[in-house]
């Protein structure tokens, strides 16, 4: 019996330890489990480990995180009718925060302490992250990367950031595409990636489109040579050959531009997909696509979180029958 007895409690300490799932609505007559993510934030029931999810449809000013908690929207660039949460600006101040398909209008700011930050399949507008660890994938930025390069170890997958990159030591960046024009004297040496020391950079698509041809063709990695500890390879470079570093032999191509590399047309993430003969195509280190369409995270364009179940029909006839109302509801799950 007492064994019985320890055996219960065990299962019992177990599942209150287990993560619990919440909803975010600002509309009160949605009935959600919480008007934002703040108000989820303030309330002594949602802990480290928990789930919130935003409602289709739910919009919300500027948020604060100061719990481990893993953030879902419902994604991004939905081609029907369905509704878009979104999120004006976040601030992550806790360790171990996950968004997921989340629309953040302006910025993402990551403090110093936020350890192990991973945000996917999220559009933001600019993201700025001083805490170390951070794994960015397979996300649509439409503003400039940052960190401090004193906290290490930025990772960046398969993201289409079209404005500049900086600030990274130990890190990597690979199978994005960083399309920018940094302007005149907006930005270090007028570069779309600079200030980058001992990291990883491979398989890119990287292009200046400044206006100014001297600009476009100036080398677009300041402090990028191989004394300060860069792997540099297999890139797509808007560089001419006269304006490439010497030891950076294995980049695929130079000189390229945005209607040598992409399709341009569609929506507004399918712009950078790449063209039948585009220069991009198998010329990533080993062999791969460079851009972020091949990798280990692929992007995905209509992009909704992975594995996640959502409804894209649902039928509710007029009228009860033998007084019941039936209600059909069709889900799939984007598993690519």
């Amino acid at each position: 019996m007492k064994k019985l007895f320890i055996f219960a409690a065990a299962v019992l300490f177990s599942g209150a330890m287990q993560a619990r799932n919440w909803r975010i609505n600002n509309l009160p007559e949605a009935k959600a489990d919480f008007l934002s993510i703040n108000a989820a934030m303030a309330s002594a029931d949602v802990v480290d480990g928990d789930i919130l999810y935003l409602d289709p449809g739910c919009h919300l000013p500027h948020q604060t995180i100061t719990k481990g908690v893993t953030i879902i929207g419902n994604g991004f660039n939905l081609r029907s009718n369905e509704m878009e949460s979104s999120v004006v600006s976040i601030s992550v101040d806790s360790k171990n925060v996950v968004l997921r398909g989340v629309h953040i209008n302006e910025e993402c700011s990551v403090s110093s302490s936020s350890t192990g930050f991973v945000i996917e399949r999220c559009k933001v507008g600019r993201l700025k992250c001083k805490g170390p660890f951070a794994h960015i994938a397979s996300c649509y930025i439409t503003g400039s990367v940052w960190t401090d390069s004193a906290f290490p170890s930025l990772r960046l997958y398969n993201n289409i950031i079209l404005g500049t990159v900086s600030g990274i030591s130990y890190g990597i960046i690979k199978n994005n595409v960083i399309v920018c024009d940094p302007g005149s004297g907006n930005y270090a040496n007028y570069r779309c990636v600079y200030d980058v020391s001992n990291s990883t950079i491979i398989d890119n698509i990287i292009l200046n489109t400044n206006v100014s041809e001297v600009y476009r063709q100036q080398t677009i990695y300041f402090n990028n040579d191989y004394s300060s500890g860069n792997d540099i390879k297999g890139n797509i470079l808007s560089n001419d050959a006269d304006h490439v570093y010497a030891d950076h032999p294995s980049n695929s191509y130079i000189g390229a531009t945005v209607a040598d590399v992409f399709v341009n047309e569609g929506m507004y993430d399918e712009l950078y997909r790449l063209k039948e003969d585009s220069p991009a195509k198998g010329a990533g280190y080993g062999g791969n696509d460079c851009g972020p369409f091949a990798g280990m995270y692929p992007y995905v364009m209509s992009c909704r979180p992975k594995n996640i179940p959502y409804i894209y029909e649902a039928i509710v006839p007029n009228r009860p029958t033998d007084n019941k109302i039936t209600v059909t509801v069709k889900a799939k799950n984007q598993d690519e």
